[in-house]
């Protein structure tokens, strides 16, 4: 599968929940989108960490920004990766299938879910 039909696939299934999950869209939600289904569709079982190394250096870095809400509160670019996951459990895309240890160090070793296609 491609990023394209992944682009494709996504925008098909998920447009409403993706606006529903995210602060403001932008590109980069297509982008994490499109991974989540391109590891859904090539993977035995994902998780969070797998869906992040399949992104552009861009999105990652943006995945670490913050911005300011409609309420004026700082939110975090990072909720949207794990927003988007659960937004595309919701649509039936992917289902729990387990947990993992994060790879990335700044996780600190807490729980991560693992996930499969539906």
């Amino acid at each position: 599968m491609t990023v394209q039909e992944g682009l494709d696939l996504g925008e098909l299934g998920m447009a409403d929940a993706i606006a529903a999950a995210t602060t403001g869209y932008t590109d980069h939600t297509k982008i994490i989108t499109a991974a989540i289904v391109q590891a859904a569709a090539t993977r035995r079982f994902f998780c969070a960490d797998d869906v992040r190394d399949l992104l552009p250096d861009a999105t990652r870095e943006w995945l670490g920004l913050s911005h300011l809400g409609p309420d004026g509160r700082t939110k975090s670019n990072g909720n949207v990766l794990g927003a988007l996951i659960n937004a595309a459990a919701r649509a039936q895309l992917i289902t729990r299938a387990g947990t993992t240890t994060p790879r990335r160090k700044t996780r600190h070793g807490n729980r991560n879910t693992l996930w499969r296609k539906a």
